[in-house]
């Protein structure tokens, strides 16, 4: 089953993206319950091959809920391999190509699970950076010679995402309903002592997490290892990854832990929209580094329209 968190934000100083929202669920249940009962449900939840999604822009309507994802589109090497064409035509064909390679295609799935390529004009968020300085909180004076450069991303006013999970264990979904919860009242990532990650869940008579059978019809009912497929989520590079999927066309892109100490090495991604081939049926992955979990997946929906 697939659920749906829909929610909006002002400002963050974390990315919406899936190996960051696993982090944060996995610190709210460390909240929630004692270390070793904690340490249980982290397991389950390994074993139990939870999909995330990163956070994808919706539009509320009076039918329902679209949404929006994006594609990394692919050039074509058909013109290309023409052994006819001229060295002018092989290079303004080959300027066209660097275009077209890497376009985001916005792909629409309606109130009624229709899905259709959009050109709709949707605002992402803005990535902002200033020098701050640390405080000790002991002294309440800053620290001589810590300075650093602090990042914010700042999202559309009044612009809703969504994030998609999908997990068949009903047990974990409501601990995980929890950790929304607890998420909703003390912010989302790190600096929200100054009002960053401030987050709004909707809520769908009472819950934050709400079953999108929209969704579902686009998940793979089985792998084959030919078929290809868009990511919805954010997926880290590792060797253990490739084993277990193809990447095809992609975009990559490197996110830093945050913190004033750095315990994670940097994560470098395939971002959402990647064009993929899974070869295996268990599409997550954890490992554990310096006492940190680092959680990494392949969200796989079949987002083809208008022949692409």
């Amino acid at each position: 089953m697939i659920y749906r968190v829909d929610f909006t934000v002002a400002s963050s100083s974390s990315q919406f993206i899936s190996p960051v929202i696993f982090g944060v669920i996995v610190d709210k249940i460390f909240e929630l319950v004692d270390e070793k009962k904690a340490r249980e449900i982290v397991d389950e939840i390994i074993s139990s091959d939870i999909l995330i999604s990163d956070a994808h822009p919706i539009k509320r309507t009076d039918k329902g809920i679209e949404r929006f994802f994006t594609k990394i589109g692919l050039s074509s090497f058909d013109k290309f391999e023409n052994g006819d064409l001229s060295l002018k035509d092989r290079r303004k064909l080959s300027r066209e190509m660097k275009k077209k390679a890497g376009q985001q295609l916005l792909i629409a799935i309606d109130h009624s699970g229709n899905m259709k390529m959009t050109n709709k004009n949707i605002d992402s968020a803005v990535e902002i950076y200033r020098i701050g300085i640390q405080v000790n909180r002991h002294t309440d004076a800053s620290q001589e010679g810590i300075l650093f450069y602090h990042q914010e991303f700042r999202f559309p006013e009044n612009q809703p995402f969504s994030i998609y999970i999908k997990c068949n264990n009903k047990k974990l979904i409501e601990i995980i309903e929890k950790c929304f919860s607890i998420i909703e009242l003390t912010g989302f990532g790190p600096d929200v002592s100054i009002g960053k990650g401030k987050v709004k869940f909707f809520k769908h008579e009472g819950k934050i997490l709400i079953r999108d059978e929209q969704v579902e019809k686009y998940f793979p009912q089985s792998i084959d290892g030919k078929e290809e497929f868009v990511n919805i989520s954010s997926t880290i590079f590792s060797p253990a990854i490739t084993e277990i999927c193809k990447f095809k066309t992609y975009l990559t892109f490197r996110y830093d832990s945050k913190g004033y100490f750095t315990f994670k090495p940097p994560y470098f991604c395939a971002a959402k929209g990647a064009v993929v081939v899974p070869i295996s049926s268990k599409l997550s992955l954890v490992k554990e580094y310096q006492g940190k979990l680092l959680y990494t997946c392949v969200f796989p929906l079949k987002l083809s329209a208008g022949g692409d």
